[in-house]
């Protein structure tokens, strides 16, 4: 959206003007009603002028038809320029009233340092940020997944992102793109494990983002959301609010406030019992610009007269720009969005901003006293669980059936005063997940609203309590293996054995007996151990080994008892 201002001739005769860019042509006309609905509050206010709206409409993002149309009512004298939404098309603006010193005012996320004639009454971005890292480090957030929609949109997370660690972070970046179908991006999610999200995008394509991640799978009690957009309040948040999924958002405006609810009525009547929460973040931006803007002529009065301006000359400027820029500045201002008012570098700092969860309200949750409830029972015909009844007679209703499982849905309303209506799953299924991620069987019709209560022999397991909640078990079965408790052995001769088993024993002795060949025949070989027995006499007949086989079973013996070994000696 593109809002100019315009005072023509004298103060009290202002002209207003207006130029809208939105995209979406409903936005666009609701954005024009928010400006007019301004403007008509100005004029029958307690002010000594009032505006003349001047409205038209350009293209999104094309600067050409943006350049254009400020020359245009540059010439009929504009003393104040509003928006626009796109980021080229503001840029355009914003040289040109640079150039005339001409009042440059806002509406749209910025980042840019608010010098020269831009005024912007967008929340400061820095403190959005810090909203949400807030946000992460309180639910000790180690990893998590980015989406975001375009290059606008990549700024707003790009800060985020500087704000984290990778050596501590793990963090996932996507874009959702300018396609219409997000859910082959999400499903690679889905099977990456991804559970924590932070969703940057505008609100025109929120919803569908949000749908198709329940489609594949990303919409249970697993995942939670954290959406950046400022207008979460106005989508219809209901059909995820049973997935037991954690969306937190952030509201800027109080959709109670009296005076928010009086202006959503002109600017949205088709939701005019729900106003409130349909008006969006922009519109009620639009509103208070212009009011605050009319407090500003009003606050810098008298203002002297300009005339017609060309945008090919230099030296024509707007000599009273700069001191309504100080004005708004320096203005404080209670307006739909809260109290305006900025920071000495020009930015909106000082602002309040509510965070909002979806959680599951249901009747049993809300209320203590579930009499009078009516509850959809849903059951399989299991002996001794659930049966029919052989009856000759024609039973109709809760009247059919029999069993253990019918009679405690009885007790229990008899207890607490509700009614029932009993139907049944003739698959006899009880769920499990498909291959998509749906739930089929009882635990599908419970997830799908089909039920409210689901009573048979349905065994509880961890995936099972993931998708829905369980009730004490009423019965417990199982298998279980017996077997007889050791007892010690009594003490015997050989209880030293027992450290070692009998295979270690045998091969010890192996051993043992392996070495003491060895030894042996290696004292037959070396030379060294044959000795003269007779030494008185110097050619002996025949030389004597004192390794025999005798001295070297007792050299092992005499090793593995720590004891040492002498050759016994041969007797002569």
């Amino acid at each position: 959206m593109y809002t100019q201002l315009q005072v023509y001739s004298t103060l009290c005769n202002p002209k207003s003007g207006a130029i809208f860019d939105a995209e979406d042509e409903e936005q666009r006309a609701t954005s024009i009603r928010a400006f007019e609905a301004a403007v008509s509050d100005v004029n029958n206010g307690d002010y000594d002028f009032q505006f003349k709206p001047i409205v038209t409409t350009i293209d999104y993002d094309n600067s050409y038809q943006a350049m254009t149309e400020t020359c245009s009512l540059l010439e009929n004298g504009v003393i104040g320029i509003f928006g626009p939404l796109s980021e080229e098309n503001s840029n355009v603006i914003q040289s040109i009233c640079d150039l005339k010193e001409i009042p440059h005012i806002e509406v749209r996320w910025d980042d840019r340092p608010q010098n020269g004639t831009i005024v912007s009454i967008y929340p400061y971005p820095d403190i959005l940020t810090r909203t949400y890292i807030n946000i992460i480090d309180s639910w000790k957030w180690t990893d998590f997944v980015i989406l975001y929609e375009n290059n606008e949109s990549f700024q707003r997370v790009g800060e985020l992102l500087k704000s984290f660690s990778p050596s501590k972070h793990r963090i996932v970046v996507r874009q959702l793109g300018p396609m219409e179908d997000y859910r082959p991006m999400l499903k690679e999610l889905w099977k990456s494990g991804a559970t924590h999200f932070v969703v940057d995008c505008s609100i025109e394509i929120l919803g569908d983002v949000l749908q198709q991640a329940q489609q594949i799978g990303l919409m249970t009690n697993l995942q939670h959301y954290i959406i950046t957009n400022l207008d979460l309040h106005t989508l219809n948040l209901v059909p995820y609010q049973f997935a037991e999924t954690n969306i937190t958002g952030m509201i800027f405006v109080d959709l109670y406030d009296e005076e928010l609810i009086r202006v959503a009525k002109q600017i949205r009547p088709e939701c005019e019992d729900l106003a409130g929460g349909k008006l969006r973040l922009e519109e009620a931006l639009t509103y208070d610009a212009i009011m605050m803007f009319a407090e500003a002529i009003k606050a810098a009065s008298p203002i002297k007269p300009i005339g017609s301006m060309s945008c090919h000359d230099g030296t024509e400027i707007f000599s009273s720009g700069t001191s309504l820029i100080n004005f708004m500045r320096t203005l404080e201002y209670k307006g739909l969005t809260g109290r305006v008012k900025f920071d000495i570098t020009g930015f909106r700092t000082n602002f309040g901003l509510d965070i909002i969860e979806l959680k599951e309200e249901t009747p049993v949750d809300n209320k203590d006293d579930i009499s009078n409830t009516s509850f959809i029972v849903i059951t399989t015909l299991t002996e001794p669980y659930g049966m029919e009844k052989a009856s000759s007679e024609n039973l109709q209703g809760n009247d059919r059936y029999e069993g253990f499982a019918i009679d405690l849905i009885h007790e229990l309303s008899v207890m607490k005063g509700f009614n029932y209506t009993i139907i049944i799953r003739e698959d006899k299924k009880n769920g499990a997940p498909d291959s998509n991620g749906k739930w089929t069987g009882m635990l599908g019709d419970l997830m799908d609203e089909k039920a409210d209560l689901a009573i048979t022999d349905l065994t509880i397991t961890y995936q099972r309590e993931e998708a829905v909640d369980f009730t004490s078990p009423f019965m417990t079965l199982g298998i279980s293996i017996l077997y007889q408790k050791p007892t010690k052995a009594p003490p015997s001769f050989f209880s030293f054995a027992d450290p070692f088993a009998a295979e270690v024993w045998k091969l010890l002795m192996v051993g043992c007996v392996g070495v003491s060949v060895i030894l042996f025949v290696l004292g037959r070989i070396s030379p060294t151990q044959w000795e003269n027995p007779y030494p008185c006499i110097e050619e002996p007949e025949y030389l004597v080994n004192q390794i025999d086989l005798r001295n070297s079973f007792w050299f092992m013996t005499g090793a593995i008892l720590q004891q040492g070994s002498e050759i016994e000696l041969k007797k002569q």
